[in-house]
C-alpha cells in the first residue's frame, strides 16, 4: 500500500510540475500577442490551471500528507518541503496571472515568462530525487 501511495504521489507531483512548465509557455505566447490570443488560448490556460495543475497539486499534497503517517527517517523531508514552498507560490502566482488575463489586464513580457520557467525546472530534479532516494 505504501509503495502505491508513493508512486501516485510522485506521479501527481510530476503532473503538477508538467503544468508548471507548460503554463508559462502559454503565458509567453499571450504576452507576445499583446493579449490578443483569443478565447481559445484563455480556455486552454484555464483548463491547464484548474483541471490539471490544481487537482494534481492538491492530490500530491494529500498523498504526501498521508505518507507522513507511515513515518520517515533522516533530514530529507524538511528539505523537500522547503523546496515545495516556492513551487506552491509559483502555482498561486500563475493562478493570479490567469485572473488578470481574463480581465484583459497586462501581465509580464515574454522574457519574464522565459525566466519564470527556471522555477519549476530547478525544483523538479531535487524534489523527485529527495522523494525517491532519500539521500540523508
Amino acid at each position: 500500500m505504501e509503495l502505491l501511495l508513493k508512486l501516485l504521489h510522485i506521479g501527481f507531483v510530476s503532473l503538477w510540475l508538467a503544468g508548471a512548465l507548460y503554463l508559462p509557455r502559454l503565458y509567453r505566447a499571450h504576452a507576445e500577442a499583446g493579449g490578443r490570443t483569443g478565447d481559445d488560448a484563455l480556455l486552454l490556460e484555464r483548463r491547464i490551471f484548474f483541471h490539471w495543475m490544481t487537482p494534481a497539486a492538491l492530490l500530491a499534497v494529500l498523498l504526501g500528507t498521508i505518507l507522513l503517517f507511515f513515518g520517515f527517517e533522516g533530514g530529507w523531508l524538511p528539505v523537500k518541503l522547503a523546496l515545495l514552498v516556492p513551487l506552491v507560490l509559483f502555482h498561486l502566482f500563475c493562478g493570479r496571472v490567469l485572473l488578470l488575463l481574463e480581465k484583459h489586464q497586462p501581465t509580464h513580457g515574454p522574457l519574464f515568462w522565459d525566466l519564470s520557467l527556471l522555477i519549476p525546472m530547478v525544483l523538479l530534479l531535487p524534489i523527485i530525487t529527495l522523494a525517491v532516494a532519500k539521500p540523508f
